[in-house]
């Protein structure tokens, strides 16, 4: 799947722009996908965000090594910790007016290139991929 959507991104190019401001657009030429893996930490699956970079250059192959790769990577107390920082900052953003947050969201959307090493060019998800509750 990812192959299939870094290639096709790379092939419509217009497709695959980031917006600046009211008329600058970023066209990119790598194309980084986001996905979500699930690991087990401590006998607890967590799922983590992991960026495949270049994917339209890469073979279904690499991709693939990648993931399983992201997967089996041993996880540190220190992004443990990071991930709970995450998590707390994640409950105080969800409780702020809604204003304040869209301000938030509309300060980090400015900037594709902010957007494009902190979450890739694509986005690709799974309803229903992690916990019990079916898609």
């Amino acid at each position: 799947m990812l192959k299939c959507i870094g290639q096709a991104a790379s092939e419509y190019k217009n497709v695959h722009l980031l917006k600046k401001g009211k008329k600058k657009l970023y066209r990119f030429d790598d194309i980084d996908i986001s996905i979500v893996v699930e690991k087990t930490i401590d006998g607890e699956k967590v799922p983590l965000p992991v960026i495949i970079r270049k994917t339209n250059e890469k073979t279904v192959k690499e991709i693939t090594q990648e993931i399983r790769d992201a997967q089996e990577e041993v996880v540190d107390e220190d992004t443990l910790l990071g991930l709970e920082k995450q998590e707390k900052l994640k409950k105080v953003f969800t409780k702020l007016p809604k204003f304040i947050r869209k301000i938030i969201y509309w300060r980090f959307g400015k900037n594709p290139l902010l957007l494009k090493d902190f979450s890739g060019t694509i986005n690709l998800t799974s309803v229903g991929m992690f916990g019990d509750i079916s898609g």
